[in-house]
């Protein structure tokens, strides 16, 4: 796809390692729901033409969750405004850890994946120590 000149970029479906919470995996497919309604595509696995990438000003530094979805968003846009495409591989997916998932409080999960709490929040760093500073590993 990225051979054609018209694609500017696109993204990779993601999917987990196996949770040692069951719950979780339907957890975030509804998540997997809200991001095919909105366009959210996560940064795991997300690519696009350097070109481009340096005239949309890459990633916004200002914002510590979601700044994956808000490229793509404006990637996006881009293409449309420029008459070209954004390709989605559905498969091979790229595989991600769910140690996260797995190891944080249904709490914690449940309210920094909130997309309520991520708008609020979304460019104050002190709520997301959590998830940056002390991230699970």
């Amino acid at each position: 796809m990225i051979t054609n000149e018209k694609c500017f970029g696109g993204a990779v479906a993601v999917d987990y390692e196996q949770f040692k919470r069951k719950w979780m995996k339907y957890y975030l497919l509804g998540w997997r729901f809200w991001g095919t309604l909105f366009n959210m595509k996560q940064g795991a696995a997300q690519f696009c033409r350097k070109s481009i990438f340096i005239e949309l000003q890459g990633y916004d530094e200002s914002v510590f969750m979601g700044e994956d979805v808000m490229f793509y968003w404006r990637l996006s846009k881009f293409a449309r405004r420029n008459n070209g495409f954004l390709h989605f591989i559905e498969n091979p997916k790229v595989i991600t850890s769910s140690r996260r998932f797995d190891k944080m409080s249904l709490w914690k999960t449940f309210l920094l994946t909130h997309p309520a709490f991520i708008l609020l929040t979304l460019r104050k760093k002190s709520f997301w120590k959590d998830w940056y500073e002390k991230a699970i590993r």
